[in-house]
């Protein structure tokens, strides 16, 4: 079927699937919708799919020009090839495989074979000949590649006008299309030439120039080399962002971050001065780094951070910005662990004002001291650590020795090997406390002494050897009697058990206090079990007072 146009005589032929227009070359035409426009000389134009040796052109203004033995390409959507395997497969052959990569917006001319070889009678290897008229573009853009994140207006590599000739027979390792990479203000944009990499994709790797490459606008520097291809932006090197410098094998490059594991990772310290930071190192740890938040992430994997000149370690994340370092997670030092959804990191300080604390016991697994939410700030220059409960005073856990107390207050000191633990009565007047028996209660978790417990302002506790020593104790309850510490000093050794009292001082019952018992020597077995011996005085009927012991 066909049409013919009177006023310009073009026939439209209709029903034309192909046309073969050299079969030594292997140049074929397969027609968008079955159709050509013949027009003068056996010229024609038409839209659809140019099949050129290993090369398909798409697009939809095509013109043959017979005398010139050429296609004209004047509005091509773009070029799909194959080329020869760069390894062997299974059988030991090297078959063509399609490149992953699209050049597209293309324009130029396609010479099908010399003007006097139509019928192709003798071989020229050089044929066919593609000539780029125009800049054309590859783009990185597809929902394979990381997920899409290489948007096409500002992540592409734009190649300058090319030549490509054999293009059914020509060699892979030829193919070289120079040009300008744009990458979306990742780096600058620098000239380099695309060429098929190892997943069949067009791409290139270069080196970092001398000086490195701008990152980000002026957020760090990157060194070493880069790689583009369909699996996206990588790099092998280090990258430097303020005090820090990280060095990777395989990091990868979006427009608004940079992600991928770390071989090594270090923060130099900064002190002295408004924004400090402590020295920090890390091996094989997770990087994202987001330079238009100006926030570098670092996430612990198998081995934690290594802080503070190697007395602390942090498994959890670390936020790296130009006005702080805080982080995420568990930080362990000098036999201790604090963990916090979030801590601050001075040059020699860490603060949380929510956070968990615990000490290891030496001699086992448990941990000689726990407690939760309070307020931290430990300081590794002078070894210290305050804590603060958050509220009217936190939990405090002495598991070694069986006892639980809730306190306001406590300082760490962690070369003493003790701590130091106060409430808010501690600086009332020592004879409001004695009469209102307040100060927090320390309480026996051992099942066998029933919740043996007394109230003590403060306390220390030496968690080298497990003992809690509690102060200015008023006085405990026990069966029916209170029983009135030496001085107010109360002594708790390893399994609750509380160290016999010494001139102490008994009064039964608790309600009329009509007996009383001194210098006494007491042993407290649990909240109604006791055994003492002391002094007690006989009253006669003359109230003469005899000491019976």
């Amino acid at each position: 079927n066909a049409v013919l146009n009177l006023l310009n005589y073009d026939l439209k032929i209709y029903g034309v699937s192909q046309i073969l227009l050299s079969d030594s070359e292997n140049v074929t035409i397969y027609p968008a919708k079955n159709q050509v426009v013949l027009k003068k000389n056996r010229d024609f134009t038409f839209g659809g799919v140019v099949q050129a040796g290993k090369f398909s052109i798409f697009g939809k203004d095509f013109s043959f020009n017979y005398d010139q033995f050429k296609i004209n390409i004047n509005n091509g959507d773009s070029i799909r090839f194959s080329v020869r395997r760069l390894t062997p497969d299974a059988f030991g052959s090297f078959p063509d495989v399609p490149v992953k990569s699209v050049i597209e917006q293309v324009q130029g001319e396609l010479i099908i074979d010399k003007t006097n070889n139509k019928s192709g009678r003798t071989s020229y290897p050089q044929y066919p000949i593609f000539n780029s008229s125009k800049e054309s573009f590859v783009y990185y853009s597809k929902r394979s590649i990381q997920k899409g994140v290489y948007k096409r207006d500002k992540f592409y590599f734009k190649i300058d006008p090319y030549t490509l000739s054999s293009l059914d027979n020509f060699k892979t390792e030829a193919l070289k299309l120079k040009g300008i990479f744009s990458s979306a203000g990742i780096f600058p944009d620098f000239v380099d030439t695309l060429s098929i990499q190892p997943d069949y994709s067009l791409g290139f790797v270069r080196p970092a120039p001398g000086g490195g490459f701008a990152s980000y606008g002026d957020k760090g520097k990157f060194t070493n080399k880069i790689k583009l291809s369909n699996e996206g932006l990588h790099g092998d090197g280090t990258i430097d962002y303020l005090t820090s410098t990280l060095s990777s094998s395989n990091m990868v490059f979006y427009p608004d971050s940079v992600n991928g594991m770390a071989e090594k990772f270090a923060v130099r310290e900064q002190k002295g001065e408004k924004v400090e930071y402590p020295l920090v190192k890390g091996d094989s740890v997770y990087v994202h780094w987001a330079p238009k938040k100006d926030v570098m992430q670092i996430f612990s994997q198998v081995k934690p951070l290594d802080m503070y000149k190697g007395q602390a370690q942090m498994k959890g994340r670390v936020d790296y910005t130009p006005k702080e370092m805080s982080g995420n997670g568990k930080l362990d030092f000098s036999g201790a662990t604090m963990s916090a959804n979030l801590m601050k990191f001075k040059n020699k300080k860490v603060l949380s004002d929510t956070a968990s604390f615990s000490l290891k016991a030496l001699e086992s697994s448990q941990f000689a001291f726990s407690t939760k939410n309070v307020n931290a700030i430990v300081d590794f220059e002078k070894r210290t650590g305050d804590f603060a409960s958050n509220g009217k005073g936190s939990i405090v856990e002495f598991p070694v020795n069986q006892y639980i107390c809730y306190m306001d207050n406590f300082k760490w000191n962690m070369d003493a090997g003790e701590i130091e633990l106060a409430s808010r009565d501690a600086n009332k007047p020592k004879d409001a406390r004695m009469l209102e028996l307040s100060g927090p209660e320390f309480i026996s978790t051992n099942p066998k002494q029933d919740s043996l417990r007394f109230n003590a302002p403060k306390a220390k506790f030496d968690f080298k050897n497990y003992i809690i020593s509690a102060m200015d104790v008023a006085w405990i309850n026990v069966a029916d009697a209170k029983v009135y510490p030496d001085s107010g000093k109360v002594t708790i050794l390893k399994a609750a058990e509380m160290k016999t009292f010494s001139n102490a001082k008994i009064v039964a019952n608790s309600i009329t206090a009509y007996h009383t018992v001194y210098k006494a020597n007491a042993n407290l077995f649990g909240r109604k079990s006791y055994a003492a011996s002391g002094y007690y005085d006989y009253v006669d009927e003359m109230k003469n007072k005899q000491p019976i012991y």
